[in-house]
């Protein structure tokens, strides 16, 4: 498996659209979907930011809300 095929499979797997993917990543939506699309490579930072998030789900926790700011 390709670390752009795990992106986008446990991606899938957590969240019921793109845009709370990108949510709980703290990025555009647009990002996301390049994702999807092939149009953007995930990153090592990204790839590791997906597993630690699937690690809290499967744990039954949700992580906290990204940090916004101005």
């Amino acid at each position: 498996m390709t670390r752009e095929e795990y992106v986008k499979q446990m991606l899938s797997k957590n969240y019921p659209t793109q845009a709370a993917a990108s949510e709980a990543l703290g990025v555009e939506e647009n990002t996301v979907r390049r994702y999807f699309n092939n149009r953007r490579k995930p990153g090592d930072i990204v790839c590791r930011t997906v597993q630690l998030l699937d690690f809290l789900k499967a744990q039954g926790l949700e992580p906290p809300p990204p940090l916004k700011f101005d």
